[in-house]
């Protein structure tokens, strides 16, 4: 949390760009409040998810699912503390790890949805994945034609 927070000072160096949740956090962490309190629970910001990558990186050996999991839901809490921005962190880093794992296989969505949703917890989340897998199963099954897009676009629509 403090090397988090020491990125984002005023007049640090800093390779990234920040928003406004990610500052406060920040900012929350250096003023003393603990990781796990300092993150916003309002925001439903990208920014953790953002920094969620390298740690399904990170773990790609034998690493449990859940030890990779709850890193992810941790730095997430810094700076990103509302349940969906917690499972977009995990997502992120689940499906790298899973990509990284399975770099010489063919892409199997079953096996990645269910090494995923075991570890998602927010009702309304796990309903978005869901509507994502049926939008891949139509376009997939269809093939990427003018039918599988029109329904594709019906349906967000």
């Amino acid at each position: 949390a403090t090397r988090i927070a020491m990125m984002f000072m005023p007049n640090a160096y800093r390779i990234v760009g920040f928003g406004h949740q990610t500052a406060r956090g920040a900012e929350a962490v250096r003023k003393g409040a603990p990781h796990n309190k300092s993150g916003s629970v309002e925001g439903q910001g990208n920014g953790s998810a953002m920094r969620s990558a390298q740690i399904g990186i990170t773990f790609v050996d034998s690493t449990p699912l859940e030890t990779i999991a709850e890193t992810a839901r941790v730095l997430s809490a810094i700076t990103h503390a509302h349940p969906r921005c917690l499972d977009a962190s995990v997502t992120i880093a689940l499906t790298t790890r899973y990509a990284a794992a399975s770099r010489n296989q063919a892409f199997d969505i079953n096996g990645l949805y269910t090494m995923l949703l075991p570890h998602i917890r927010d009702p309304a989340y796990v309903t978005g994945l869901l509507m994502v897998r049926h939008f891949y199963d139509q376009v997939h099954v269809s093939g990427p034609d003018e039918p599988a897009k029109k329904k594709v676009k019906d349906a967000l629509d």
